[in-house]
């Protein structure tokens, strides 16, 4: 800061000595002087933005001894800051600099001397970009006294890493080759190292090598494998063989002689055929050749599912390192999509380089990998790392995102400044424009020497819509870098209000059913119907090698594909996994066991097609300026004061457990995890929920048949008109008093709005308050348990007359508590106090109606098809399209939650079919797949296995399927489910007729396949005459 005193012109001085210097187009090498002046409005340490004045004194080129330079700076009274900055940008050479001096009129230097840092004034220390050495050791190896390797080789930040170094081949002889390392690092104090193991790392050798190859490719779709050559004009023949008995291979290469001209990477493109068996892929080269096989070929109708992972954070964005990059990626099937975020604390990068990135796009548009870029930046050495998006451009380029600002906003609560970080948040503000880093605070905060706030202003806002409106204006802010974002809280609604455009919920801190259903129903509401999952498995939970973990990782895989998302990846983990500074590298048992489930997982997206679309019939509506986020329990929209406190209406959002019973609504960390239920997952009793904003349109609100509010909401006419004619169509609205109020101040009692639409919507008209007696008579007997739950509680009531609506629950005045109102096609159920569901008073009450809620979902889904799942079983229902005069057709996702138990215990759901229910047991591990139509259904019983349609009538079913080898089906027919005379179930395939096994349940035969491609089953039932043959099953069809 300037001393507003002071002005004048005054003099920097500096020496400077330089050995050789070339100064590069674009470059500069000398010192430079910043002058801000004041302005209203405006902290007087903000450096954002252009200067008011700027004076360099330039370095100059060539050599030269040490030597004293000046330069002249004005300075008055209306600087408000100045910044010195000594610079060497793109430049040949060595340049140094020593004793600048700013001398005022008194004569005394401003500027500390250039060292790492000074104690007398800590918030006048220099600070250096790119200066550091340590963590970039050079090394010098040598085998049998011949070097291979000089140079600088960069250590990350996590305890441990490792550097690779490629071995010439024609370095090492037989016998005895000794190897010798030498640290030779040269700058200024170098540090010493210990070198902790030594591994070798082999790779074939060979002119040729196939690196990549897929084992399940799409019918009548190019794919590509990739390989790897040697030598220089290499000539190749690829052909195509089928295993023995086939009649002619099914994949043909598109080109069968190749000459790859340069040594390096090439993709080879072939063509699949029909769905069926998969091929040999053999290249013929030279004198020798190389063999790849793809294990099948599928018929998968494209339902746009990604699945992919971060891993390329740990990688320094440089070409050679991005090459080994992308071929382990390929080699190890890890998905179709990949995202990039270069990072220097993690990867080292810090060099932004064109050719680099023109190589990275051509090669995910060869290997068919849409891509992203989350935008990091987080050291001053990462700012320049972040690719424009112009460079990235292209048809599977799926956009620039930025990541967790809910965090930086919201969540994080209030950071604060220590005094000597004030020049490097006010410097790293200057660098989005260079570099698009992510942002690191708002700069009109700071100022002073007190520790101050970072990212916003926690005393800023008065009351709800200011908050929320504060919130909304900071993440705008953001958007020019990317409108596209990834953070775990439930705030997605205001992202959109701000302009984003797409979304990811990260996961693996927070319910993920609670967190999936608040993206899903905030993405729907806004128009958006893709959004993804950004799995941050490294972080919540230790030891990353534990089984259990591994466990984990799969439901974390599994439940968002279940609950729609369409991008499903890991943050990071595979290439490495890292938390706490601790290091698993990729050949980890952490990082193996990580990579296998998702392998795994992948394959089965690639084996099965998602189709239709999910149902959803329940909403939970989030209020007008919500502020719950489910990350954290201290402080709404991070303000500060008693009335910010985490109180009733953010707990109301707590009754969500009677929808999902295991989850716990806050942020999640266990390290270490014990083998118990922690929260990160819930079976869904009733089925997945949505969280919908209550801003959504009467479209949007009417495709759901239950609303239920929780917590803050603030109302307008303009909702109350919209929840009005969702209720008129047929909706059932539940919600209490303060869900109506106006009031924006959360110090202040509830204000409820009683229009004449507020009138319609309950069917009454509120007067006033007024004390209930304590004690509580219902309507109906049916509704004892409400009026029990109420025993002794006082509290004020709504002064209410009643018009259409009826009372379920009244206190001994009559004073109605819980009332039940008929509008049009649909009802409101109303709580008529003005409490929070959360408040003792009624949670007991509420809680009572949810389970209601969920009853009636239960029994209105049955009569197509619905689940009723337990607290360890989570499903999700997707109805297909269908066909005029065809019978609806639905496929149901199981998955077991339980990762927590030694024994792999299955669980039992039930399936609502009509008029019947059929009990499953659903093991972990897997997702179990249940596809019906009409009176008929399959159940998979592998991850192999695709059900592609059912054309049911009424006593024959004909299966069309696809899978690999040997598997086991259970057929499902619901007449049979009844008793009465008993039935027989016959099925035949292409081979001959099946043998069919009755099961213990009613409705429920089992059946054994082999499977090469798509087949067709038929299967038709039979009254049995003649009890307790093999095959028989002895219950009968109404």
């Amino acid at each position: 800061m300037w001393d507003p005193a002071t002005e004048g012109e005054f003099l920097l001085k500096i020496w400077i000595k330089k050995q050789g210097i070339e100064i590069l187009p674009g470059g500069r090498v000398g010192a430079e002087v910043a002058v801000y002046n004041k302005r209203p409005g405006r902290n007087p340490g903000d450096l954002t933005g252009p200067a008011d004045a700027t004076y360099f004194l330039d370095g100059g080129q060539g050599t030269q001894e040490w030597q004293e330079r000046q330069l002249p700076v004005a300075l008055n009274h209306d600087v408000a800051c100045v910044l010195f900055t000594v610079v060497g940008e793109k430049f040949r050479g060595s340049v140094w600099f020593e004793d600048p001096q700013f001398p005022g009129v008194d004569g005394r230097n401003s500027l500390p001397p250039l060292a790492p840092s000074q104690s007398h004034a800590p918030f006048r220390n220099w600070l250096g970009e790119n200066l550091s050495e340590k963590e970039w050791p050079k090394f010098k190896l040598t085998l049998k006294g011949k070097e291979f390797f000089l140079g600088k080789l960069y250590q990350p930040v996590y305890s441990w890493p490792a550097a690779e170094v490629d071995l010439p081949i024609d370095v090492l002889r037989p016998g005895e080759n000794e190897l010798t390392i030498q640290l030779v690092s040269d700058y200024y104090e170098a540090l010493a190292f210990n070198l902790r193991g030594l591994e070798w790392l082999r790779v074939p050798d060979g002119d040729l090598e196939i690196l990549a190859c897929p084992k399940l490719v799409e019918a009548g779709k190019p794919f590509s494998t990739l390989v790897k050559t040697r030598a220089p004009g290499m000539r190749a023949r690829v052909s195509s063989t089928l295993p023995s008995g086939q009649p002619k291979s099914n994949i043909r290469p598109l080109k069968s002689d190749l000459i790859f001209p340069d040594p390096g990477m090439h993709f080879v493109t072939f063509q699949a055929g029909s769905a069926g068996p998969g091929a040999t892929l053999i290249f013929h080269f030279a004198d020798e050749e190389s063999q790849v096989a793809v294990d099948r070929v599928v018929d998968r109708p494209e339902d746009g599912v990604l699945v992919g992972t971060g891993d390329s954070l740990y990688v320094p964005a440089e070409a050679e390192s991005f090459r080994r990059f992308h071929a382990w990626y390929l080699h190890n099937s890890l998905g179709n999509s990949i995202v990039y975020r270069p990072i220097y604390r993690w990867g080292g990068s810090r060099v932004l380089d064109p050719e680099t990135w023109k190589e990275t796009v051509r090669f995910a548009e060869a290997a068919g990998l849409k891509y992203s870029l989350i935008l990091d930046g987080r050291e001053m050495p990462g700012t320049d790392g972040n690719p424009p998006d112009d460079w990235l451009a292209g048809p599977l380029f799926r956009g620039a995102q930025t990541h967790e600002h809910d965090g930086e906003y919201d969540y994080w609560g209030v950071y604060r400044r220590w005094p000597e970080e004030e020049l490097f948040h006010s410097v790293y503000e200057r660098f989005p424009a260079r570099g698009r880093a992510g942002n690191l605070g708002d700069p009109r905060l700071w100022g002073g020497r007190a520790m101050e706030p970072i990212f916003f202003d926690p005393h800023r806002a008065h009351n709800m819509h200011d908050a929320a409106a504060y919130f909304v204006e900071n993440i705008r802010r953001e958007l020019p870098m990317a409108d596209r974002h990834s953070g775990p809280s439930t705030l997605f609604k205001y992202f959109f209000q701000a302009g984003y455009k797409w979304l990811a919920a990260e996961t693996m801190y927070g319910p993920h059913e609670i967190i999936l259903g608040a993206l899903r129903g905030a993405s729907h509401a806004h128009g958006m119907e893709q959004f993804g999952t950004h799995i941050a498995a490294q972080w919540s939970t230790t030891p990353h090698d534990d089984p259990w973990a591994f466990r984990r990782y799969f439901l974390a895989l599994a439940t968002p594909y279940i609950h729609g998302a369409e991008h499903i990846y890991m943050e990071d983990g595979l290439w490495h996994m890292e938390e706490g500074y601790t290091a698993h590298d990729r050949f980890s048992p952490a990082a193996q066991g990580h990579m296998k489930v998702h392998q795994n997982f992948y394959q089965f997206t690639r084996a099965h097609s998602r189709r239709g679309r999910l149902r959803v019939p329940v909403g939970f509506l989030q209020g007008q300026y919500d502020g719950w986020d489910c990350f954290q329990r201290r402080k709404v929209w991070g303000q500060e004061g008693l009335e910010w406190d985490f109180a009733e209406p953010e707990k109301s959002w707590d009754l969500l457990k009677v929808f999902f019973p295991r989850s716990v609504l806050d942020s999640i960390y266990r390290e270490p995890c014990p083998h118990e239920p922690v929260g990160f997952f819930s079976g869904t009793p009733f089925g997945p929920a949505d969280i919908v904003p209550v801003e959504a349109s009467a479209e949007t609100l009417s495709k759901y048949t239950i609303l239920i509010f929780l917590g803050w909401n603030t109302a307008d006419a303009q909702q109350v008109e919209r929840l009005r004619n969702y209720v008129h169509g047929g909706g059932h609205l539940i919600l209490a008093l303060p869900h109506l109020s106006t009031e924006v101040d959360r110090k202040k009692a509830p204000l409820p709005l009683m229009t004449s639409q507020t009138q319609q919507l309950l069917g009454l008209e509120l007067r006033g308050l007024r004390a209930s007696t304590g004690t509580y008579v219902p309507h109906h007997p049916a509704d004892q348990p409400m009026a029990d739950a109420l025993r002794g509680q006082k509290m004020q009531l709504g002064d209410v007359r009643l018009h259409s609506a009826l009372p379920r629950v009244v206190d001994s005045a009559g004073t109605p508590v819980v009332i039940a109102c008929e509008l049009g096609k649909g009802r409101v159920t109303f709580v008529n106090a003005p409490l929070y569901p959360a408040d003792s008073a009624v949670e007991a009450v509420y809680q009572g109606l949810l389970q209601e809620a969920g009853q009636q979902t239960l029994a209105r889904e049955r009569d197509s098809l619905w689940v009723k799942g337990t607290d360890d079983v989570s499903f999700a229902v997707y109805d297909w399209d269908r066909e005029a005069g065809e019978p609806a057709t639905h496929t149901v996702y199981l998955l077991n939650v339980n990762w927590w138990s030694d024994a792999p215990w299955p669980s039992e759901a039930k399936l609502l079919w009509q008029d019947v229910e059929i009990p499953l047991n659903i093991t972990r591990g897997e997702i179990h797949m249940v596809t019906t139509s009409g009176d008929w259904g399959v159940w998979t019983q592998d991850n192999e296995t695709d059900v592609i349609s059912l054309h049911s009538q009424a006593r024959r079913v004909d299966v069309n399927l696809q899978g690999q080898g040997q598997t086991q089906l259970k057929i499902l027919y619901r007449p049979a489910a009844h008793g009465g005379a008993p039935l027989r179930l016959c099925g035949e395939s292409s081979q001959g007729p099946l043998s069919v096994d009755a099961l213990d349940v009613p409705g429920l035969w089992q059946t054994t396949v082999k499977l090469q491609g798509p087949e067709q089953l038929h299967f038709f039932v039979c009254k049995v005459e003649n009890y307790g043959r093999p095959g028989d099953l002895s219950i009968g069809v109404n």
